[in-house]
């Protein structure tokens, strides 16, 4: 997989063997949850107490630390990283009681957020598991390594079976070949991905800052690796990418 590091100055990026004797953890990114929250928030300059924030949580893919039934969670907005005992206190997203609701209505900066978070999961979910086409669309492909980072174009043709596309690139004219399972892209357009049997609503392009990329067909989101000594494990994620909220903060697997 290619990661890109954050927080280390020294490493941008590097490929990565998942498998490999020094990868002690590979965390893949889950479920979008209310999780129990201990220590107060900043918002807007003020330290604010809050029981339930929205969180991701993390499965293992790789754990030679034998984490059990501890589950990682990021808390949004402020990507603070915590590994709770269990999965007790952890609620679905789209189970919130009004009280946490009225969080999101409350702070638009944590709404924004999982509003961008909602939107891009359910495009990687169209890209790699359809039913609706990008057919037409102008999207951005990310390229490992590219000086550029991103390929921008097109999508001309999309198998609705394999979900591979061909991208018509902007600056070359050329006819790229693309899995969106295992390279990550970008919606750059707000129109909406239609099929034959309706359109989806609510889908907008994502504006996240990460950028990933697997080679393993796996998951075409954000992953977390502790495998590196030289940079805080909880820091590592892969190259990826994120409205009205939605009521459906599930992974999408």
């Amino acid at each position: 997989i290619f990661v890109e590091f954050d927080g280390c100055n020294w490493k941008q990026h590097s490929w990565v063997k998942v498998h490999a004797e020094e990868v002690i953890v590979l965390l893949l990114e889950g479920s979008l949850v209310w999780a129990p929250r201990e220590d107060p928030v900043l918002l807007q300059g003020t330290r604010v107490s809050i029981a339930q924030w929205p969180a991701l949580t993390f499965t293992p893919l790789v754990d030679k630390l034998g984490l059990g039934s501890v589950v990682p969670v990021e808390y949004l907005l402020d990507r603070e990283l915590r590994f709770l005992s269990d999965a007790n206190g952890l609620h679905l997203f789209q189970m919130g009681t009004d009280s946490q609701n009225q969080i999101l209505l409350e702070h638009a900066a944590l709404r924004e957020t999982v509003n961008a978070l909602i939107s891009d999961q359910k495009l990687q979910e169209i890209f790699s598991r359809g039913p609706y086409s990008v057919q037409g669309h102008r999207v951005k492909v990310y390229q490992p390594e590219g000086e550029e980072g991103w390929l921008y174009g097109v999508v001309s043709h999309q198998d609705s079976i394999t979900r591979l596309m061909e991208v018509s690139v902007t600056e070359s004219g050329e006819i790229k070949s693309v899995d969106p399972r295992l390279i990550h892209v970008m919606l750059m357009d707000n129109s909406t991905p239609q099929s034959e049997g309706g359109t989806l609503k609510a889908v907008k392009s994502s504006k996240g800052k990460k950028k990933r990329e697997s080679i393993e067909g796996k998951d075409g989101r954000r992953r977390k690796s502790a495998s590196d000594s030289g940079c805080d494990p909880a820091s590592k994620k892969l190259k990826g990418d994120r409205g009205e909220v939605d009521s459906n903060g599930s992974d999408g697997d």
